[in-house]
């Protein structure tokens, strides 16, 4: 916790000549019709021996550093950074961002984030910690709406998420069609009893068990102990 702290001071573990190694795998190039926007964007990596160091510099090298190597300000960073060309770079740079990167420019990181046409899942799991529950949570609706599964959604908005309309979204029919031929997958079973809300763990319950799940089977425990819990954790 306090490396982390002093890393969002500048006061990282790496030094300047490794922000400035790192700098070095990136490079600016312009593009649009009149070759006026300037984005940064990775060089090619040749060898297994460089991506493994350029790997080991994102977990040393602090945000401001890394920006001060590239003559830009912290709050440049993000909008010239050009996501979705290389997403070992992207997972990399958020995870430095979620290091060390102060509150602000987490906020950029979102927001741009948002603005994106899809966005991989690994950056939002990269700056998970960084991010309140309310913004996982909308992401989470956003990704069911999508066609995400269940899994998925555990992994952006964790255990304990209060999120409704899950057995009504396309991974939920999904699950209860498996339920009447195959069998309902245990994993996403488990990962649906831990992100629903009372009211979709109720309704749950009740499509699960006329589609012929036992309404005593295991696979519904979860969903059983959200529907008796409200999101304070209080029977009701």
């Amino acid at each position: 916790m306090a490396a982390s702290l002093l890393a969002r001071l500048g006061r990282g573990t790496g030094t300047q000549d490794d922000a400035t190694e790192l700098a070095a795998f990136f490079e600016f190039q312009t593009k649009g019709l009149f070759r006026r926007s300037r984005m940064l964007v990775s060089r090619p990596i040749k060898t297994p021996a460089q991506n493994a160091r350029r790997e080991a510099l994102f977990n040393q090298v602090d945000f401001a550093g890394f920006a001060h190597a590239l003559a830009l300000a912290a709050d440049e960073m993000v909008p010239l950074w050009s996501f979705g060309s290389d997403q070992a770079a992207d997972n990399g740079f958020a995870l430095l961002a979620e290091r060390s990167a102060p509150t602000p420019i987490i906020d950029q990181f979102w927001d741009r984030l948002m603005s994106e046409a899809t966005i991989d899942l690994s950056i939002i799991v990269a700056l998970r910690p960084r991010l309140d529950q309310v913004r996982l949570e909308r992401f989470a609706r956003q990704s069911l709406a999508k066609g995400s599964g269940f899994g998925t959604l555990l992994a952006i908005a964790g255990a304990g998420a209060d999120i409704d309309g899950l057995v009504e979204s396309p991974a939920g029919k999904a699950l209860l069609g498996a339920a009447t031929g195959d069998g309902a997958t245990p994993v996403e079973m488990h990962a649906l009893g831990l992100i629903a809300s009372q009211p979709a763990a109720r309704a749950a319950i009740d499509r699960f068990v006329q589609a012929g799940i036992a309404a005593s089977d295991p696979l519904l425990d979860l969903l059983r102990l959200n529907a008796a819990l409200n999101k304070n954790g209080v029977s009701a």
